[in-house]
């Protein structure tokens, strides 16, 4: 009769149980959580105070003392494209290695099919396919044939865009998150900073947005400008392909300088936004003292 007695009390006890542990297991979770979004907002801050502003003097620096910046109208061409003359010569180079591979290959044929005419009628029983297969192509193109794929100044600003685009993506994303992080319960009331900060979170939105659209017309720029030069090789007597290629590259020179000055323009705006507004980005509810607290 105890024993019966005792096993509904036993019951009731193992769903307390069970809950403390949901609990304490649902609490550890939300404090490593809390930790990593901690670590998310203070490597957000670490961009703003740091990353921005050297980013915009770097950028600012490298406009005022970088030469291809200030080349006059006249020389661009001469020290961004890839000349008429090389054009010229890469097209005679083609060509010649066309005509020898073409006399090479009927030649290597001809020979085949004579050889082979009687053998290639018998099938194999096993396999019922041809017992004789052509001659594998030659391969005649070298990389003194290649056009070249643009001027030294040209690619020295393409690898000095693509790299700041890289160092970008990061800065932008963290400042993102450490604002998304401070983004306070929705409820009703003072909600001004609230809006402040959506406001800056879509601006920085933007600016991904931005880098996307740079490094796309990037990867654009060197498929226009290969499709330029297979016209050019395959159509030579079309002299407007040789000058295609070099007006592909005088405008890709225009564009990348329009770039680099945007990022910079991009970091002064995001900065200055910010730090203009950073006591309703930090404490949206409650923005007295925030600056300080900031640091």
């Amino acid at each position: 009769m105890e024993d019966e007695s005792a096993s509904p009390v036993s019951t009731v006890d193992k769903k307390p149980r069970v809950e403390e542990r949901d609990s304490e297991e649902m609490d550890r979770v939300r404090e490593k959580v809390k930790a990593i979004n901690e670590d998310m907002i203070r490597e957000g801050k670490d961009m703003f105070i740091k990353s921005v502003p050297e980013k915009i003097k770097e950028l600012t620096e490298f406009i005022a003392n970088e030469p291809l910046f200030h080349v006059p109208l006249a020389e661009v061409r001469r020290k961004v494209c890839v000349s008429e003359e090389e054009g010229e010569q890469c097209i005679k180079r083609v060509n010649r290695k066309l005509t020898k591979f073409y006399k090479k290959t009927d030649k290597v044929f001809a020979k085949w099919r004579e050889e082979n005419t009687s053998s290639c009628k018998e099938l194999s029983e096993s396999t019922g396919k041809d017992t004789k297969e052509a001659p594998a192509p030659i391969l005649f193109y070298g990389k003194e044939d290649q056009f070249p794929i643009n001027t030294v100044n040209l690619l020295k600003l393409l690898d000095y865009v693509k790299k700041q685009v890289s160092d970008a993506i990061p800065i932008f994303n963290a400042m993102q998150m450490w604002i998304i992080l401070k983004l306070p319960r929705v409820e009703d009331g003072n909600n001004f900073g609230v809006s402040v900060q959506k406001d800056t979170i879509e601006a920085l939105s933007d600016a991904q947005e931005q880098l996307r659209i740079i490094s796309d017309n990037i990867s654009m720029y060197y498929r226009t400008r290969g499709e330029a030069v297979s016209f050019m090789v395959r159509f030579s007597e079309i002299r407007d392909y040789i000058q295609a290629v070099m007006e592909i590259d005088e405008s890709q020179f225009y564009s990348l300088k329009l770039y680099v000055k945007s990022l910079r323009n991009i970091y002064a705006s995001i900065y200055d936004s910010t730090w203009k507004n950073i006591d309703n980005l930090q404490n949206p509810r409650h923005s007295t003292d925030s600056i300080s607290s900031f640091f």
